[in-house]
């Protein structure tokens, strides 16, 4: 329970500040002067308390993307391709970090993230310098309902692009990584047309673009568009299948296999984008495996938060994507929680 409460602890703080530190460490106190053997709580108070007050220090304030002031005269811009590119069979879209803005008075330096959606060819990759053409539409005057999501990319703006061409082809393992997912995404649609093969793209890859619109809406209807995203679930998977081998072979607690097998845990993390869900995936299976390696039952509750925990300590600005990152860890510990006195109850 001290890893939940301390994860919990940095987390919130790390979305309130100070205030929820000293609501902590007033809480920590209060259960100290209130337990019947305080010695013993209090390693588990000092965790919590350090973990809050080590949210508080990294916290920062909920990012907020400016509308942009070049948006409503830009008339093309050039930049960079500053996400993994999403496509689908009509289209691609990405953020791009743009450098200049053309307006009717001529090319002006710029800093902005730009949320762009744009023709499926050519195809872009991540890093590539491009030049694009449209109209610019400031974050102000979009639907309400797709701020929220453009503020979570730090888009300020967002644009059809018209016009598109590549100036400059990105390079690195980020953009290695990508494409090499695009191949496999790409094979299994060939292997399987239709939707079966856009379904088996986003089991594997988080790909599932070329799914038909009624399939999308029957995803959506029946709340399962979870099953294509690469999350958890893929990663059970892959430790099923490791753990069952490991068994078979007689290998499942040497060093070895398990360095082995946090290894391919992570390249299948890096091959699908490292994207928060996949990351925390990864900080959990690891935390499983290293449990397995000093005899221990792995936690999977303590070990979700704790993952969480450190993605926010390391990266503070993922607490505020808690609505679609970190919203399912916390569900989970309440539900887990709500088990455990139901059966204390029943006992």
């Amino acid at each position: 329970m001290t890893g939940i409460f301390a994860g919990l602890a940095l987390i919130f703080a790390a979305a309130g500040g100070w205030i929820v530190a000293a609501g902590v460490c007033l809480a920590a106190v209060a259960v100290l002067f209130s337990a019947h053997r305080p010695v013993q709580r209090l390693l588990s108070a000092v965790v919590v308390v350090a973990a809050a007050l080590s949210g508080a220090v990294v916290a920062e304030p909920r990012p907020d993307a400016a509308p942009t002031s070049w948006a409503d005269g830009a008339e093309a811009v050039r930049g960079t391709v500053a996400s993994v590119p999403v496509r689908g069979g009509l289209s691609q879209r990405f953020v791009a970090r743009v450098t200049a803005v053309e307006t009717g008075a001529g090319w002006a330096p710029a800093d902005d993230l730009l949320c762009v959606v744009t023709r499926p060819e050519p195809a872009v990759g991540f890093g590539d310098r491009l030049w694009l053409a449209g109209s610019a539409e400031r974050i102000d005057d979009i639907e309400t309902r797709y701020r929220p999501i453009m503020r979570s990319r730090g888009c300020g703006a967002s644009m059809y692009a018209r016009g598109l061409a590549i100036d400059e082809r990105g390079a690195g393992w980020l953009r290695q990584m990508a494409e090499a997912r695009d191949g496999l995404s790409g094979l299994l649609k060939r292997l399987a047309p239709g939707d079966s093969g856009a379904l088996m793209s986003g089991l594997v890859t988080g790909d599932d673009e070329a799914l038909s619109p009624a399939a999308q809406d029957a995803f959506i209807e029946t709340g399962t568009t979870h099953i294509t995203a690469v999350s958890g679930s893929n990663f059970t998977t892959l430790l099923v299948a490791f753990v069952a081998a490991g068994r078979v072979t007689g290998w499942r607690r040497r060093v070895p296999w398990l360095l082995l097998v946090v290894a391919f845990v992570w390249a299948y993390a890096a091959f699908v984008g490292l994207n928060p869900p996949a990351t925390r995936a990864a900080l959990v299976a690891t935390g499983a495996l290293l449990a397995l390696l000093v005899g221990r039952r792995p936690e999977i509750v303590t070990l979700i938060v704790v993952s969480s925990a450190v993605m926010v300590a390391v990266s503070p600005p993922l607490v505020w994507s808690l609505s679609f990152d970190n919203v399912r860890p916390l569900a989970s510990v309440s539900l887990r929680l709500g088990r455990v006195r139901c059966v204390r109850r029943q006992g």
